[in-house]
C-alpha cells in the first residue's frame, strides 16, 4: 500500500515547544555540546514533536536552543498514537548505543580536526583526545611485548654417533624454532604524525589538501 507523503518540517516558535516530562533520559549535561554544535553547524535534524508542543525526540536539542535564545527551531511533528510516542521516544535514545566507537579511526580524525584547529563544536577536547591515544599506544606495545604461544616440542634424536640406547633430547621442532625472538618496534610517534600512524592501522581516509 503506498504510503502517504511525509509532511515537511516546519519552523514553530521553541516558546510554544516543550521538554517531555516522561523523558528517561539525563541530558543536562549534554546540553552545552550540542549548542556548541548548533552554533557552528546550525540545525541539521528537526526536534521530533507532538501536536501539544511536547518533544519527544530532541529534548536536549530543544534545551541547547533555549540556552542560545533561539526564537524558532526546525521541528516535524509525529501524528501516531500515544503508545507509539512512547515507542518512538524510548527507541530514539536507545538506538544508537548498539553502535561502538572503533577507537584508531577515531583519533584519526579527531587529530585530523585537531591539526586545522577544528574541534570546535564536536564534543572532544584535547585531553579526551590525549587518552584515546595513550590508550591506544598502550595496546599497541602490549601487543608488540606479546611473545605469542609457545612453540611445540618433540623429542629429536641428536646427531652425530650417538647410539639408539643414550638418552634423546627435547628440542623445539617445526618452522617455530626459525622464527627470531626479535619483533619489529612500533613505529616512533617523532618521526610521524600520530594521525599518520593510526591511518596506516586503519582505513581512515586520507586528509583533503584542500584542493577540489
Amino acid at each position: 500500500m503506498p504510503q502517504p507523503p511525509a509532511p515537511p518540517v516546519e519552523l514553530v516558535p521553541t516558546s510554544r515547544l516543550f521538554c517531555s516530562p516522561s523523558n528517561p533520559r539525563q541530558n543536562d549535561a549534554s546540553v552545552p555540546h550540542v549548542a556548541a554544535s548548533l552554533r557552528r553547524f546550525g540545525w541539521q535534524q528537526p526536534v521530533v514533536a507532538r501536536r501539544t508542543g511536547e518533544v519527544i525526540a530532541g529534548n536536549t536539542r530543544l534545551k541547547a536552543a533555549q540556552q542560545l535564545g533561539l526564537a524558532e527551531i526546525p521541528v516535524w511533528w509525529f501524528d501516531g498514537s500515544d503508545i507509539d510516542a512512547v515507542a518512538y521516544a524510548v527507541a530514539d535514545n536507545k538506538t544508537h548505543e548498539f553502535s561502538q566507537w572503533n577507537d584508531a579511526a577515531l583519533a584519526c580524525l579527531l587529530e585530523q580536526l585537531r591539526e586545522e584547529d577544528s574541534l570546535d563544536g564536536v564534543g572532544f577536547d584535547d585531553a579526551e583526545i590525549e587518552r584515546l591515544i595513550a590508550g591506544l599506544a598502550a595496546e599497541e606495545s602490549a601487543d608488540i611485548d606479546d611473545p605469542g604461544p609457545e612453540p611445540p616440542q618433540c623429542d629429536r634424536q641428536p646427531s652425530g654417533t650417538q647410539s639408539p640406547s643414550s638418552p634423546r633430547t627435547t628440542e623445539r621442532c617445526g618452522p617455530q624454532s626459525l622464527r627470531s625472538s626479535s619483533r619489529t618496534p612500533a613505529p616512533s610517534r617523532s618521526t610521524r604524525s600520530r594521525c599518520q600512524w593510526h591511518r596506516d592501522r586503519t582505513s581512515c581516509p586520507p586528509r583533503s589538501s584542500g584542493t577540489p
